[in-house]
């Protein structure tokens, strides 16, 4: 009999990165920035070599990924705060407001093109005490 088991890797990452909800009536309208926890969870089978994935590669990979968004800001595409803030910013800008639960969907998004025969989960922490988690 041939075990062919699924496995739930994980990776976590830190990411310094700003951001604003420009329609939120709370502190979070103002520019603001967080060091965000991510946690990548792939999901697999192990293959020939008793891997899933070899762990350097899903570290580069994930890295690679999260490269454009470090030390960045994210705002709405439609804010008028980043034609204020261009100038002295890395300026990532979304068609979606970049609240925690947009900014897991758009990650997600991204590592599942880059892991395309695993199944990719994500949990973002913008402070260490509230997250998000998309399965």
């Amino acid at each position: 009999m041939i075990r062919v088991p699924l496995m739930l890797l994980t990776f976590d990452y830190e990411l310094p990165m700003g951001h604003r909800l420009m329609n939120h009536q709370g502190k979070c309208r103002y520019l603001h920035g967080h060091n965000y926890l991510i946690r990548v969870e792939l999901q697999g089978h192990v293959d020939m070599t008793g891997m899933v994935i070899d762990f350097s590669d899903l570290k580069t990979r994930v890295k690679g990924i999260f490269e454009r968004w470090d030390h960045a800001f994210a705002l709405h595409e439609l804010d008028p705060a980043a034609e204020e803030i261009r100038a002295y910013a890395r300026l990532i800008l979304l068609p979606v407001h970049p609240t925690a639960e947009e900014l897991a969907i758009t990650w997600r998004d991204e590592l599942q093109k880059s892991f395309p025969i695993h199944h990719v989960y994500i949990a973002v922490k913008e402070t260490r005490d509230c997250g998000v988690v998309l399965e």
